[in-house]
């Protein structure tokens, strides 16, 4: 059986979203180009990009991004999939609104970066996703990104390596993607865990000092009668 280190070398590598750089560039042009000109890049190259393909993107700017070389390379990354039609089923963005607020200046400074990708391109235009973020007060530094049915599906196949999280639709339970775009560290959580626990798990893959003295204890929560939360799940 693999290891941790290899399973965690063969999830999906690259989440490292950001506005600045060419992003921040074209917003500034008031670059905007509509979806039929964007190329497709389903050609995973092993050698490079963490064998990611880089494909186009457009976020809820108006501004396009080359997904891997723009927003993840060499950035902290949170990733996840969704549609404004899935919000009523699983409502994935509220939830990630806590986070968004449990990261604080890690996030709105850009240290942290949230990716948020419709797996519904055909409905989620710019346009959609713009109103969409502003109903949720989206903080600087969260893309919502729409593109090509083909861009979409060839992404959502290589992080979730299965059909299912390709299509939208009423679902129960989604992941989100987490990494760090420079040490090629990636990892999940789902979505239905505490907010707090997210923004902890995102710290494991932030540059920090290394450690001296003795570990700090990791696992489950230590059990407290009077505290409900014994488990990193809702209560």
């Amino acid at each position: 059986m693999a290891n941790r280190r290899q399973v965690i070398a063969g999830l999906p590598a690259a989440l490292a979203a950001g506005v600045a750089g060419t992003g921040a560039a074209a917003r500034a042009a008031g670059e905007v180009e509509s979806k039929a000109n964007i190329p497709k890049a389903n050609v995973i190259d092993t050698r490079v990009r963490d064998s990611f393909p880089d494909v186009t993107m457009i976020d809820h700017h108006g501004v396009t991004h080359r997904l891997y070389d723009d927003l993840i390379k060499g950035h902290i990354i949170l990733l996840n999939f969704m549609s404004i039609g899935d919000e009523g089923s699983l409502p994935v963005t509220a939830k990630l609104t806590q986070l968004a607020t449990k990261l604080g200046d890690n996030l709105t400074s850009g240290e942290v970066r949230m990716i948020s990708i419709s797996r519904d391109p055909t409905y989620d235009s710019p346009e959609r996703l713009s109103q969409f973020a502003e109903e949720y007060s989206v903080p600087q530094n969260w893309l919502f990104l729409t593109g090509t049915e083909q861009n979409t599906r060839d992404l959502s196949l290589r992080m979730y390596r299965m059909p299912h999280g390709q299509t939208p639709g009423s679902r129960k339970v989604d992941i989100v993607f987490y990494g760090n775009g420079s040490a090629g560290l990636w990892g999940t959580f789902p979505i239905d865990i505490q907010a707090s626990d997210m923004a902890e798990r995102v710290t494991w893959v932030m540059p920090r000092t290394k450690r001296s003295g003795k570990f700090t204890r990791a696992g489950p929560r230590i059990y407290d009668q009077t505290d409900r939360r014994n488990h990193n799940r809702q209560v």
